[in-house]
């Protein structure tokens, strides 16, 4: 996969730690009735092919050749064959002609401005997907410019670029502002340029993405986009009168759930376009095993689903399974390459009984995931009695966690902060621990994907806040210091949804008298990127209050320049993946240093996790890394534990 760190923190550093070696050949370029310069990707041969890998994990600081590409031939596996229109406004002759030439090389269709105003006429006519302006232009400037071309309607479809030798925050805030998404420097850095048009490239994308999604789901809201079958809301609809019937007529049906094995190494390994095609082969290979009066259905990324109507004998369901291994047997072919998709298929009948329909989904489920798991997938199982116990044992901890929330039973474990310069405690921060009274430990990987999937994440995130701030209390008052002891509480995504979150912040900070700046508000990077309009709102008024806010788990997610400009956050806490990994080659050390300089940068503190050796200390001191965590100071330990380490005084390392 993709390392999406690399890209961020490539922004910030203005290298990228590779030399990439470009080969370009001037263009012939006509011109457009508005007497812009227009290029075509045609015009020019070579082409640029050396970002992905210098972007994958373990190539960082190799040298890459971009080999010359036959013509018509993509530059990324994001371009489909409709090539990118830029427009871009540029006054310097050579700066612009330099953009077009390294344009064309990516495939881009080019239409090149000298002035604000040709370059608003050609944008208001054709509404280009991305931009590149100058920001100092003669007459109308190019933040003018770009607030003009906002006014535009659907330019929420476009990704503006300005072009500046500004890169500081608070010289980025006024482009941002005035409808930017991100930026370039001069003068010109070509590996530099490469990953931001690559981002840029990805964006635009997205918006088309998204765009089509919408016009989709106008369009046919009851089928899957990619194979044209029944999606999930068709295939409940068809289950509940099958149900319906089963109760007033005792007819049987059955529920088979097909898991596509191995298919997420089809589309890392060859593009999501790839795997699209293998799926939509996948359904038409599954639509004449069964019936005019069955359906098969997509349920999700690589999951099928068929229901069998009317069928009373067990042995149909049994035999349509193998129909279905035999349909999926022979190889599928894509541009002369073949792949095999075997399948793990479970199966639940009607006649086992159910409460309510979705259960026969759950058990065919069940049943799907033991012929993977248990039998190496080419397989199909019934879901038994055993499986119902451990679909059973499942209800059975989400009624105990419910409990164990109510009552309380919960406890916080507390792992310190230690500042890399001192080796002194700086702060903690508070990890949920249950010690059930019948199944003793549970490990948080066990029960919080459980408490986020039945929202029972909310309860116990306020509880968390709400003892996290009782316990900062009581340590500020027992061991008072120059700097106060902080504390970081995690917030989950459905918290950070919910209205009374604010509310509640503010009744815990007065109820226990904590400065407001001694709270410390973690949110991980997908959580926060799932929503960052709204999210950006919440953190806003958070950072008016004086709460200082944490991004965690930072470069696991993929958050551009324009959004880390935009949120009000403190700190960036470098995952603890990066961190393990720093000793076992350059790339993930590489990863680690701009993370570190991104955040200087834009006058952000720095955290890492994870931290378990000796040698990880010294590069994270080595790097200027501020503070860290992790068990070489400390495991996460209980208050009272916490109370000895602070009452000691020592440094940690």
């Amino acid at each position: 996969m993709l390392h999406r760190l690399a890209v961020s923190s490539a922004l910030a550093t203005g290298t990228v730690g590779a030399t990439l070696e470009h080969r370009y050949i001037r263009p012939r370029a006509k011109r457009c009735k508005s007497g812009c310069q227009v290029a075509g990707p045609g015009a020019t041969p070579a082409m640029f092919l050396g970002l992905f890998p210098l972007l994958a994990p373990g190539l960082v600081g190799t040298v890459v050749k971009a080999p010359v590409r036959p013509p018509n031939q993509p530059t990324d596996r994001l371009m489909t064959q409709e090539p990118f229109r830029t427009l871009i406004v540029e006054d310097d002759e050579d700066q612009r002609t330099l953009l077009k030439r390294i344009l064309q090389s990516r495939g881009h269709e080019v239409v090149a401005c000298g002035a604000a105003e040709e370059g608003l006429s050609a944008y208001q006519r054709d509404l280009f997907p991305l931009v590149i302006l100058d920001v100092m232009l003669p007459g109308m400037n190019g933040m003018e410019l770009c607030r003009q071309m906002r006014l535009v309607p659907e330019s929420n479809q476009t990704v503006i670029l300005f072009a500046t030798g500004v890169e500081g925050r608070e010289g980025l805030e006024e482009a941002l502002s005035a409808g930017a998404d991100d930026y370039i420097t001069k003068p010109l850095n070509g590996d530099l340029l490469h990953v931001r048009l690559t981002i840029a490239e990805r964006q635009v994308r997205a918006l088309q993405r998204q765009k089509q999604r919408e016009l989709d789901l106008m369009r046919d809201a009851l089928r899957d986009p990619v194979t044209d079958l029944p999606n999930r809301q068709l295939f409940f609809e068809r289950l509940d009168r099958a149900a319906r019937r089963h109760a007033r007529e005792d007819g049987a049906f059955s529920v088979l759930y097909v898991d596509l094995d191995g298919f997420r190494k089809i589309n890392e390994k060859h593009g999501r376009e790839v795997g699209d095609h293998v799926l939509r082969e996948v359904g038409q290979r599954l639509e004449p095993c069964v019936r005019p009066v069955d359906t098969v259905a997509r349920m999700q990324e690589d999951e099928f689903i068929l229901l069998l109507d009317g069928v009373n004998n067990t042995s149909e369901p049994v035999r349509l399974a193998h129909r279905i291994h035999e349909a999926l047997s022979a190889p599928i072919r894509i541009e002369n390459q073949e792949f095999f998709s075997s399948v793990s298929i479970g199966i639940a009948l009607s006649q086992t009984g159910f409460e309510k329909p979705s259960d026969m989904v759950r058990d065919a489920k069940a049943a799907s995931r033991m012929a993977r798991d248990e039998d190496g997938g080419s397989s199909h199982r019934i879901f038994d009695p055993v499986l119902h116990a451990g679909a059973l044992a499942r209800v059975h901890l989400e009624s105990r966690l419910k409990a164990a929330v109510e009552r309380e039973e919960l406890i916080l474990h507390y792992q310190p902060i230690v500042s890399l310069k001192t080796g002194q405690i700086t702060g903690f921060e508070a990890l949920v621990r249950w010690d059930d009274p019948d199944r003793g430990r549970v490990f948080p990987d066990e029960f919080i994907p459980v408490a986020e999937e039945t929202g029972l994440i909310v309860p116990l995130g306020w509880w968390s806040l709400e003892e996290g701030c009782r316990q900062l209390k009581e340590w500020q008052d027992r061991f008072p210091q120059e700097v106060p002891l902080t504390m970081a509480i995690n917030i989950s995504p459905k918290q950070l949804e919910r209205p009374e979150l604010l509310s509640r912040i503010d009744t815990q900070l007065s109820k226990f008298g904590i400065p407001p700046d001694a709270l410390h508000i973690e949110i991980t990077e997908s959580s926060l990127m799932q929503n960052v309009d709204d999210s950006g709102e919440v953190l806003r008024k958070l950072w008016d209050r004086s709460v200082r806010l944490h991004i965690d788990d930072f470069g696991t997610g993929y958050s551009s320049l324009s959004y880390l400009c935009r949120l009000p956050i403190h700190t960036l806490k470098i995952d603890r993946s990066f961190v393990d990994r720093m000793g076992e080659g350059d790339s993930d050390l590489e990863i680690v240093k701009t993370i570190v300089r991104l955040a200087k940068n834009l006058g952000l503190s720095i955290i890492a996790e994870g931290v378990e050796t000796e040698e990880q200390l010294k590069q994270l001191i080595n790097l200027g890394c501020e503070e860290a965590q992790g068990y070489l100071f400390s495991r996460p330990v209980e208050s009272s534990v916490a109370s000895d380490l602070i009452a000691a005084g020592k440094p940690l390392f």
